[in-house]
Formats: structure tokens, C-alpha cells, sequence
């Protein structure tokens, strides 16, 4: 038996790869702050990935398994094709819902609980804890849900200060994602300031009124962030991780070589 630690992008997307397997497993997500399991806009395009090497497989792991839609990069001279991946498709709905408090040799330790099995840990800032992993760090930012249509749906990128998308989402909703790429440590010490600059550019587009804000962050590996972070700690204690921009095509390419290392 497995525990997955995490329902992020990382752990259900493993999840779904052992659903096809018949593997075993739990899953458990706590939906802490600044939770992958909470939001994702799960973006991608070859063109944004067409030089890392395992675009490929992790492609028709996507497509093979999960309902994409096609999307639009509305640039100031022209347009790009590119995917978005329904959040509500990837993520386990069937988490048990406790914090992980320990990941030892036997398996994993809640404040209701124990469950034996080998660990594999795909929560960022938990696997950072629980192992005090150096190269594990995050970027973090905050997003809307607006109930308003917008005239069209598009996406609009502004380099190299602020990252900013509108899009349909579900459910009737608007999406409006903002200064998604500070690390965490810096957020937080303005995450007020940052949230007001978000507001005023809001309003600049003629939306005055917002549903919900959301604040997420993106694991990252910064001594190697395009390979992400597979790390066998122990015996019993896995890490899969550290995706950054990359993550919802590195995670596929993860998964393959994780079964490498537990078979």
C-alpha cells in the first residue's frame, strides 16, 4: 500500500496513474494555505515546452487520460494555441482529509491516526518540513473568481513584472490570475500590497466586484527547475515535487521514473 501525501497536480496526477495500474493507495490533502489542491490554473503549450525532452510522453499521458481544452495566448502581434486542463478533472476528490504530521520508516502519522505503507510525498511545503529539503522552495500568488462574463476569452501576458490571465472558468465563473511568480518568503511579507496592486489592475479592465480570491503557490526545485525533484529520502519515504511552471507536464515524466525506483 501507498500513501500519497498531497492532492496537488503532483499527487492526483499519480493517483490516476495507479488507478490505471491497479496500485494501491491512499491519498491524503489537508487543504492547508497556499495548497495545490486548492487551485491550479494548468496551463501549457508546446511552444512554452519545446525544449525540455519529455514533452512527449507527458503530452499523451495528458491527453490519454484527461478531457483537455483548447485555449488562447493573446500577444501584442499575434495569437497562440495553447491547452487548459479542468482543474476539477485532475484533482482526487477522494482524499482523506487530515494533516500528515510524520513520515517515518513504517509509514505515515495524522493527529487521528497511523497508516502503514511507503510514503511518497507530493506535498511542497509539508515534504519541505517533514525532511528539510534545501532545494525545495515555492512561488506564490493569488488569483480571482469573478461572476461576470468577459466580452471574450482570452489571456493576456504582460512581461517581465506582472503575469496576468482572464479566462472562462467553471461553474459560471471568471478566472483572474495575478502576480503568480514571487517566492513565497517575499509574498508573504506583502502579500497585502500585492493583493491591492491586483484589485486596482482589476479595475482598470472594468471589474469592480470579485466572488473569491484565492491564493496558491508552485513548488519548485531551484537546483535543477526543469527536472523537478524525485528524491528517495529512505527506504520508505519518497519525494516528488518542485514542478514550478512546468508542473502539470513534468509530473507524467516524474511518475515514469518513480516506478523505476519502487518496483
Amino acid at each position: 500500500m501507498y500513501n500519497i501525501v498531497g492532492a496537488g497536480l503532483a499527487g492526483s496526477m499519480l493517483a490516476k496513474d495507479f488507478d490505471n495500474k491497479g496500485i494501491e493507495y491512499r491519498i491524503f490533502d489537508a487543504r492547508l494555505p497556499f495548497a495545490a489542491s486548492i487551485i491550479s490554473e494548468n496551463l501549457f503549450s508546446d511552444t512554452w515546452l519545446k525544449d525540455v525532452s519529455y514533452i512527449k510522453s507527458s503530452l499523451d499521458f495528458i491527453h490519454n487520460n484527461y478531457e483537455v481544452e483548447k485555449r488562447f495566448f493573446v500577444g501584442k502581434t499575434n495569437t497562440t494555441e495553447l491547452y487548459h486542463l479542468p482543474i476539477p478533472q485532475v484533482l482526487k476528490q477522494d482524499f482523506i482529509n487530515e494533516k500528515v504530521i510524520e513520515a517515518n520508516l513504517e509509514g505515515v502519522k495524522t493527529s487521528s491516526g497511523f497508516y502503514k505503507g511507503v510514503n511518497i510525498i507530493c506535498a511542497g511545503f509539508l515534504a519541505k518540513k517533514l525532511f528539510k529539503l534545501p532545494n525545495l522552495s515555492a512561488l506564490s500568488g493569488h488569483g480571482f473568481f469573478i461572476k461576470q462574463d468577459p466580452i471574450k476569452d482570452y489571456i493576456n501576458t504582460y512581461r517581465p513584472y506582472t503575469h496576468e490571465k482572464m479566462m472562462n472558468w467553471h461553474n459560471g465563473l471568471v478566472w483572474y490570475g495575478d502576480s503568480t511568480a514571487i517566492r513565497h518568503n517575499n509574498y508573504m511579507k506583502k502579500q497585502k500590497e500585492y493583493v491591492q496592486k491586483s484589485i486596482a489592475r482589476l479595475a482598470s479592465l472594468g471589474v469592480t466586484e470579485y466572488d473569491q480570491i484565492v491564493f496558491g503557490a508552485r513548488p519548485m526545485n531551484i537546483k535543477n527547475p526543469r527536472e523537478g525533484m524525485l528524491i528517495r529520502v529512505n527506504k520508505n519515504n519518497i519525494i516528488m515535487n518542485g514542478g514550478w511552471k512546468d508542473g502539470l507536464v513534468i509530473y507524467p515524466y516524474l511518475i515514469e521514473k518513480l516506478h523505476k525506483i519502487i518496483k
